[in-house]
């Protein structure tokens, strides 16, 4: 495989062209903004958050066959599609307009969106000299990048509800270009001359994760971890109503988790001599130090368990990275989207029926538990080294 550099980026590795790209296309000022601007277009509040569970639905439903199309076709192919679908999405959903209008954008952007997952981290493994140091800083990047795009896409919106729609397709144009400048010239055929056609593939991944126990037990623990640490910003959003604390720390406290979490992601490799049971004891440890009782306990257990998690995640995608051929990288990456969507909403779905019925502390406590359980499954099950698949590469980092 041989990737040419253009003149315009000679200075940049392919690893750092790749990052840059992931920049553009995770600097969706939208996501600040999604609820208030179709209201502003119009919509009331039923319709507005109707057409985000559409597309929540919808990028669960298209997490796995779009990985299989990354597989297939190839990984940087699958990017470039998605990151266009993913500006022409905002595009459509700068337009003034109705409920069709903005479903037809929650498509687009629901498309663009899957076809990016998976295949992003796959083409980064096939890239990088040192895996665990690149995912690293692919994930504390992201966190990052989400922290600071929430913060200006409210400030952009106090200018215009549009700017930050229409800025984001932009962006997402912006990747594609920097992908186009990384050429190839046998990644298609990698992935086509021992598979016979694109159902083969989707067969091979879920043949895959049925089949390997230990790379499903990873990719349920992590999922669990990672529903738990999404939910964190719901849990400090309720501050508002279970502790009375005013709107503007909530967003303060959010930032905060956000960046300890990238920071502990990108500097998960100096913890590398502390074992697994002890971080994930901390986390558990967080979240029962959460349901204490007050506002400073409930703070600091939180951030806690999210900072411990970056460190978890980091050894989680690693491994299960190890335990997957090339060939349905992408296709198990995306499965286990999926399946982390699907935790995810559950946990959501659990967190707002319990706070409604009992109380903030049984909640961390029911949370803990649930950490406490799939601490013990990832710690049953690791990648032997003996079957670890890893990709060795010449390229330029």
């Amino acid at each position: 495989m041989v990737y040419d550099q253009k003149p315009a980026l000679k200075l940049m590795s392919v690893r750092d062209r790749f990052l840059l790209s992931k920049v553009f296309s995770l600097t969706y000022f939208w996501i600040a903004v999604s609820v208030p601007y179709l209201l502003y277009r119009g919509l009331s509040i039923d319709q507005a958050l109707g057409v985000i569970a559409f597309y929540g639905i919808l990028i669960s439903i298209l997490e796995y066959p779009t990985g299989v199309i990354g597989d297939y076709y190839g990984h940087r192919v699958s990017m470039i599609a998605g990151n266009l679908l993913y500006g022409i999405s905002m595009l459509v959903m700068a337009m003034p307009g109705g409920i069709p209008v903005y479903v037809l954008a929650s498509i687009l952007l629901a498309l663009g969106g899957s076809l990016i997952s998976g295949s992003d981290e796959a083409f980064l493994k096939t890239i990088s000299n040192d895996f665990k140091h690149d995912i690293a800083r692919l994930s504390s990047l992201e966190d990052f990048v989400l922290m600071v795009v929430a913060v200006t896409g409210g400030i952009l919106a106090s200018f215009s509800m549009t700017l930050p729609v229409v800025l984001t397709g932009m962006f997402g144009f912006a990747a594609v270009a920097v992908l186009l400048t990384i050429q190839h010239d046998a990644t298609v055929r990698d992935h086509k001359q021992h598979e016979g056609n694109i159902f083969t593939t989707a067969r091979a991944g879920l043949r895959k994760v049925r089949h390997d126990r230990v790379l499903l037990g990873l990719i349920v623990s992590f999922s669990a971890f990672g529903a738990v640490a999404q939910a964190v910003k719901s849990l400090f959003g309720s501050f508002s109503d279970v502790f009375a604390l005013p709107v503007e720390y909530i967003g303060v406290l959010v930032g905060a988790g956000m960046l300890l979490r990238a920071l502990a992601k990108r500097n998960a490799a100096r913890f590398d001599h502390v074992p697994d049971f002890m971080l994930l004891a901390l986390m558990v440890a967080g979240l029962a130090l959460a349901a204490s009782g007050s506002i400073a306990t409930a703070v600091l257990g939180l951030l806690v368990f999210n900072s411990f998690f970056g460190v978890i995640a980091i050894r989680s995608k690693v491994r299960i990275h190890d335990g997957v051929e090339d060939s349905i990288r992408a296709s198990v990456l995306s499965f286990n989207s999926l399946v982390s969507r699907f935790v995810h909403s559950g946990v959501l779905s659990g967190m707002g029926f319990m706070i409604a019925a009992s109380s903030f502390s049984q909640l961390m406590m029911y949370l803990s538990v649930l950490i406490a359980v799939a601490s013990i499954l990832f710690i049953s099950v690791k990648i032997p080294t003996a079957r670890r698949v890893t990709s060795v590469t010449g390229y330029p980092r």
